[in-house]
């Protein structure tokens, strides 16, 4: 039907759609469920790469999947990012801070990565 090839018994389970079918428009299409989709999809991605990653890099991952998850649903602050990551804000602080970064520099990246995505893939304003 979309021109992409089945492979069954496969280690996981997923659909890839080649840009082109990606980039078709359906005009019944309500913007609000694509929105929640390339949301989910986007923290399935961020699962991978977080669950690969050791010491600060793998908190880095973690805390980038946690901050996509709570961008659909308010803010977050690092109070909060570090109790899901069951460390201590301080630790979290100093993770980020051997990768030259901060928690506000993750989360304003995060949410620009997010606003440029719905910008290019999305009718939304």
């Amino acid at each position: 039907m979309f021109g992409s090839r089945l492979k069954y018994e496969a280690p996981h389970n997923r659909l890839w759609f080649d840009p082109t079918t990606r980039a078709m428009r359906n005009p019944g299409a309500d913007p609000r469920l694509y929105r929640t989709a390339v949301i989910a999809g986007d923290t399935e991605l961020l699962k991978v790469d977080s669950s690969k990653a050791r010491g600060p890099e793998g908190v880095r991952a973690a805390l980038r999947l946690n901050i996509a998850r709570a961008l659909a649903s308010g803010d977050l602050s690092l109070d909060d990012a570090a109790a899901t990551l069951e460390m201590e804000p301080r630790q979290l602080q100093y993770a980020l801070d051997q990768l030259s970064t901060s928690f506000s520099q993750e989360l304003n990246d995060t949410r620009r990565l997010a606003a440029e995505r719905m910008l290019t893939t999305t009718e939304l304003s």
